[in-house]
């Protein structure tokens, strides 16, 4: 019979009665052969120089899996490389001193799931995760953007100063002020900045994303002359305390700079006009639980909040994201128009409620941010706090308006 049957076909049975013999005769019960076509088995890592010791492996798959949260049978070596460490593994921080001798050893690129960490390790001294070459670009550029944010700082004045693998232990990485909090353990980085001086910020984050500012590990410098009045700095510590519910113990001044306004305190919608007179004041920026605010102060005349300066950016960068479909590519002329910082009197922000009973009644702040392509604007409620998701919703005849809502941390 085989003799009058193609002979593609006869080989496609011969390779399928192979394949066969390769199933286990019992639950549980695998044959050699059967091994050796695994997925796992069959993704050679990449080895330049002498490969990693067999009893070194296990040990770096199973320290990687215990820090990234995936199960051992996902993750894997993708690459080992031989080279030359010195008495730190040379992983250690720039101002930590290592002894200077010449270790052989590895560099090793893991993979679990979408994390990939690179580890040295050598045979007699152990191993470590090498954080700055671990950390995703995603977070290192969110990280980045927001410490340019904060100091003010063009980013390429910036650079990571040193990240660490960390375990978290809820959901709002230990910090105060995020909102209601995951009880469970997260891991993640924490990622300090600097900009070549004496000064850090420090964040918290996730493996691949959410990212807070950790003020009390941050070394900042305030910049507060002493002719920068307690009554102004009272009167903006109390606004924003009263927009955000933040106590005022909880609020700093690291900013005050003399600053002369036209007749709008120099803050207006693009096309507004404002009376040109020169008003001395300060333009001042406070800081508390992930915000950092940015207000305006004419001697005498008041204070106005300067919403585009104070709208965080991960915020802004949701919101732009959101405008339209992942499948579609923005316009590059889209911009955040207008942000006005808002207090809604129940949960639902502004939008209808489904049910009478769908939106909680009290003090809920937030921004109203307004983005345009120049033909048409679209307007978001949203949440106050670093860490909001989106959520869309068509509540205008005549632009887009859609809803963010601060939900725990991911």
């Amino acid at each position: 019979m085989l003799a009058r049957m193609p002979v593609v076909l006869v080989t496609l049975l011969l390779s399928l009665a192979s394949l066969l013999e390769c199933l286990p005769s019992k639950a549980g019960q695998y044959t050699k052969q059967q091994s050796l076509i695994s997925p796992v088995a069959q993704t050679q890592p990449e080895i330049q120089g002498a490969a990693l010791p067999q009893t070194l492996a296990p040990k770096l798959l199973q320290d990687m899996a215990w820090r990234s949260f995936v199960p051992l049978k996902e993750v894997r070596i993708i690459r080992t490389e031989e080279t030359i460490v010195n008495g730190c593994l040379s992983i250690a921080p720039p101002d930590v001193p290592c002894n200077a001798i010449a270790l052989p050893g590895w560099k090793v690129t893991i993979e679990a799931r979408q994390n990939r960490f690179v580890y040295h390790a050598t045979k007699e001294n152990g191993f470590k995760l090498n954080g700055l070459a671990s950390v995703s670009p995603a977070i290192t550029n969110q990280v980045l953007e927001d410490a340019s944010w904060r100091s003010g700082l063009p980013l390429e004045k910036l650079q990571l100063y040193w990240v660490e693998n960390k375990t978290w232990g809820d959901g709002c990485f230990g910090l105060p002020g995020v909102g209601s909090c995951i009880a469970a353990k997260m891991p993640g980085w924490q990622v300090t900045v600097t900009d070549g001086s004496q000064q850090r910020w420090v964040y918290r984050t996730g493996l691949s994303h959410t990212v807070l500012f950790d003020p009390d590990a941050s070394k900042i410098t305030k910049k507060v002359p002493s002719n920068f009045t307690q009554g102004t700095r009272n009167a903006v510590l109390q606004d924003m305390s009263k927009r955000t519910g933040i106590g005022r113990s909880q609020l700093q001044v690291i900013l005050a700079e003399p600053k002369t306004w036209n007749g709008c305190l120099n803050i207006a919608p693009p096309g507004t006009a404002c009376t040109k007179i020169g008003l001395e004041g300060w333009r001042v920026v406070v800081e508390g639980y992930q915000q950092r605010w940015v207000y305006h102060v004419a001697n005498g005349r008041g204070l106005k909040l300067n919403g585009l300066e104070s709208l965080p950016r991960s915020l802004m960068r949701a919101v732009l994201k959101d405008v339209y479909p992942a499948t579609e590519a923005p316009p590059p002329n889209l911009q955040i128009f207008w942000a006005e910082q808002k207090v809604w009197t129940d949960s639902c922000r502004g939008f209808p409620a489904s049910s009478p009973d769908t939106c909680t009644k009290g003090e809920f702040p937030g921004w109203i941010v307004t983005t345009t392509d120049g033909k048409t604007r679209w307007v978001y409620h949203t949440g106050l706090l670093i860490g909001a998701s989106l959520h869309s919703t068509v509540t205008s005849e005549q632009f887009h308006s859609r809803d963010l809502f601060t939900q725990t941390p991911p």
